[in-house]
């Protein structure tokens, strides 16, 4: 893949479709294109996570969960970034990644995100923004979330009193 195919990719990621071509293009310079054939395994449950991946052409689905508790996730295709989280921080993998199909994919290493964000300040705190937006969303769902629980919690007591 050529650097402007590389961009023009990038940018169907909605985490990075607001960096204009110059930021993207630092970007695409540390990223890696890669090509995996059907039922390859792109990462794994407990792996080190220090890249994420953006389908470019092709499908892929995650699993989550081990044996009779595994959950299949996706199909998941072009524009779509695996691994989102290894950009930012350091962690382990929580699902398994494979190939549905031949896909062809960018790689994008922890260490050429965080230089990006390092030349480009304006870039983190667009970053920064949409995450705090994200954790506020996540925030509010876990509290109704709670709230059903609590009300489960209450009528399985009075059942038990009864």
């Amino acid at each position: 893949m050529s650097v402007t195919s590389d961009i023009s990719s990038l940018r169907q990621v909605p985490l990075l479709s607001r960096f204009n071509d110059e930021e993207l293009r630092v970007l695409a310079f540390g990223c890696e294109a890669m090509t995996a054939s059907r039922g390859k395994q792109l990462f794994a449950i407990g792996e080190k996570a220090d890249h994420a991946l953006v389908i470019t052409a092709g499908r892929v689905k995650l699993e989550t969960g081990e044996g009779n508790r595994t959950r299949i996730h996706g199909p998941y295709g072009p524009g779509t970034l695996l691994g989102e989280s290894a950009l930012l921080s350091e962690g382990v993998r929580t699902s398994k990644a494979v190939a549905l199909g031949r896909c062809d994919l960018i790689l994008i290493r922890r260490t050429a995100f965080l230089k990006m964000l390092e030349e480009f300040p304006h870039a983190a705190k667009e970053i920064f923004r949409e995450r705090a937006n994200k954790f506020q969303q996540t925030s509010v769902e876990l509290a109704r979330i709670g709230r059903r629980l609590q009300y489960i919690d209450n009528l399985s007591r009075e059942n038990f009193r009864k």
